[in-house]
């Protein structure tokens, strides 16, 4: 499931994010990508959302929060709070997307 973010995710557009990932989840989608190529800013609040998301999502069968479409501002927010190495970040959707297929494969034996 792909959620395209559109405008800063701060104060309420962070209740917004979290009550959106709340409901797909409910619905029952665990491979989520949020593509935040559209927006240009993100609160502490929605860095909270973006990683309680991932925990949840992480605690399901092949589940994953996989961000895609970062500007570089971001990036760098996210490497200075040491989240780089907590969330998977790609520079498109289309990578993010293909990121799942990619994790899906099992390894081919060799003998």
């Amino acid at each position: 499931m792909v959620l395209a973010i559109d405008g800063k995710v701060v104060g309420t557009g962070a209740t917004e994010l979290e009550n959106a990932l709340q409901q797909v989840m409910a619905e029952g989608e665990t491979r989520l990508v949020l593509d935040l190529t559209a927006a240009p800013i993100i609160s502490s609040a929605g860095l909270r959302v973006i990683i309680v998301t991932t925990k949840r999502a992480r605690a399901l069968p092949s589940g994953d929060l996989r961000l895609a479409g970062l500007s570089q501002q971001m990036l760098d927010v996210l490497e200075l709070a040491g989240l780089l190495t907590v969330l998977k970040v790609y520079p498109s959707q289309q990578a993010a997307i293909e990121s799942f297929q990619t994790a899906n494969r099992s390894p081919v034996a060799s003998g």
